[in-house]
């Protein structure tokens, strides 16, 4: 009877998603409000600045804006205009280490004081990604896509996971009716390069020339845009900086408790840098196979694009806590699967695991040294893969722009 109870789940039906959902919104609402009062002018109670990361855009805006750009990418220049937003030195460096291409996007921030910008930013892109993701659900069911753990550590963190999910979504969303127009959402998502590693090699093994082309054509405009405004120099201390980078990587700068790769696993449990980049390369070949197993495998638009979006965090080391807003993609397209054509065998359980784990990895592996991020990443990426083994999915090609409906209680 137990076991019945976590392999169906049949208690989780559309209602109580919805409720439990609300009730999370407003947990995390409450929880903003005590924590921006808690705190001490732009910093929050741990003497860090509001917004977190968003700290590091506003001072690359406002160093580029002020004729310095190349500076951006000079630590101790980058750190002192931080220093001087937020009034305090209890804090370390929020490194900014996005190609210049990134550097034009966040160009308008400075125009705003601090608070204001951080305010419109989070607005603007949680409103691109509301409306996303409403293509996908119903307006009922938008409830848990804005609820999802990692949509709060995204907006608390002012970080760009919802830009993240606008431009992938949008760009396999278009892919099938629109593939000359997907290719600039795709193109654009070369802001984060570790994040479309994946994507040209579905494009090439599926012949999708027209969508190449055109984010080939994206990519090469956006750079020449960032050239312009901030010349040829600051491409250089960009790549002057990526060693860096990679150094403050390998030795867990951020914690590796936020980190849902297995670079980060292989680390967290004292393997070298070499072993864990090794197993790194194991896993994310045995991942691209899949993905590209599964996009060769079913014509169904959700399963090819679920298999994508989840096996980019296996084949990059580099990302974040903030980054894994990108999942409710797959756990919404899985989930309209589901509703419409019945959930499989722990099914349910899984995507109710992979919704909560953003909140949970970080305790789980701090206190517990338990990984929780890798194992249900890899879990995922299996039971996509056995959607499409057992070919359940309908086989059509304009699934992309369904809507889940939520049923009833019953």
């Amino acid at each position: 009877m137990r076991l019945s109870w976590l392999r169906d789940a049949s208690w989780l039906d559309g209602r109580r998603a919805v409720a439990y959902s609300v009730i999370c919104v407003c947990v995390f609402a409450v929880v903003t409000v005590v924590w921006v009062l808690g705190g001490d002018g732009l910093a929050d109670p741990r003497g860090v600045p509001l917004g977190g990361d968003f700290v590091s855009f506003w001072a690359a805006s406002k160093l580029a804006g002020s004729g310095a750009p190349a500076a951006v990418y000079d630590p101790t220049r980058h750190f002192d205009v931080e220093l001087s937003i937020v009034g305090t030195d209890h804090f370390g460096w929020y490194s900014f280490f996005y190609p210049p291409t990134f550097l034009a996007v966040v160009l308008p921030l400075a125009l705003l004081p601090y608070v204001w910008s951080l305010l419109c930013w989070v607005a603007v892109t949680l409103a691109g990604y509301a409306l996303l993701m409403r293509r996908i659900v119903t307006k009922k069911a938008l409830w848990p896509v804005l609820a999802f753990p990692a949509a709060y550590i995204n907006m608390a963190h002012g970080q760009n996971g919802f830009l993240t999910v606008i431009l992938m979504g949008s760009g396999l969303m278009l892919l099938e009716r629109y593939p000359l127009l997907a290719g600039i959402p795709i193109g654009l998502l070369s802001y984060k390069p570790h994040f479309g590693l994946l994507i040209p090699l579905c494009l090439l093994v599926t012949g999708r020339w027209k969508t190449i082309a055109t984010a080939a054509l994206t990519v090469a405009a956006f750079a020449l845009l960032s050239r312009f405004l901030f010349g040829v120099e600051t491409w250089q201390a960009y790549i002057d900086a990526l060693p860096l980078a990679r150094s403050l990587f390998e030795e867990g700068y951020t914690g590796w408790e936020k980190v849902p790769s297995i670079f980060a696993l292989v680390t967290t449990f004292g393997g070298s840098a070499g072993a864990a980049y090794g197993a790194q390369l194991v896993v994310a070949t045995m991942a691209a196979c899949t993905v590209l197993w599964v996009w060769r495998a079913t014509e169904s638009f959700e399963l090819k694009a679920s298999a994508l979006v989840v096996g980019t965090f296996l084949v990059t080391p580099y990302a974040y806590d903030y980054d894994l807003v990108l999942l409710a993609l797959p756990l919404a397209w899985l989930a309209a699967i589901g509703i419409r054509d019945g959930f499989l065998p722990w099914e349910k359980m899984l995507l109710m695991a992979v919704w909560l784990m953003p909140l949970l990895m970080g305790a789980m592996a701090t206190y517990l040294d338990v990984p929780l991020a890798q194992p249900l990443i890899v879990l995922l990426l299996v039971a996509i893969a056995r959607r499409a083994a057992a070919r359940r999915a309908p086989l059509t090609r304009d699934v992309g722009l369904s809507r889940v409906e939520v049923p009833n209680a019953g």
